[in-house]
């Protein structure tokens, strides 16, 4: 694994600006998801209520490789699991007609209530 991390480090970024919480960015609102990592953040457009959420939640279990209902990520990837918890709610409340995770297929069809399953229960 080393020597594969090596491999893909591109060496340093350069940061041109951030984004906060409200900002339009390309007909998408900025939306903080914190839990899984500190200043994750997700992007919403009210027009078609599309939401890509990054890593708010995963359809693909790490762990396994199997696809399926939605997830917080696994608290050993977390910063913070009951924040992560939280970030799922305030996307649930959204009401997206789709949420694109980072991680494998997006949630159609209500996506609000599978989210908000997806927040109690894993």
């Amino acid at each position: 694994m080393p020597r594969l991390l090596k491999s893909w480090d591109g060496g340093p970024v350069k940061i041109e600006g951030t984004v906060a919480e409200g900002d339009e960015l390309a007909g998408f609102r900025v939306v903080h998801l914190p839990g899984h990592a500190p200043g994750m953040i997700g992007l919403w457009r009210e027009s078609d209520r599309i939401a890509l959420t990054s890593d708010c939640f995963y359809t693909l279990d790490p762990q396994t490789g199997r696809y399926g209902e939605p997830r917080l990520p696994h608290r050993a990837f977390n910063a913070d699991t009951e924040q992560a918890r939280a970030s799922i709610r305030k996307l649930a409340d959204l009401e997206p007609a789709a949420a694109w995770p980072g991680h494998a297929e997006p949630l159609i069809g209500d996506v609000a209530s599978q989210l908000r399953q997806a927040a109690d229960r894993t």
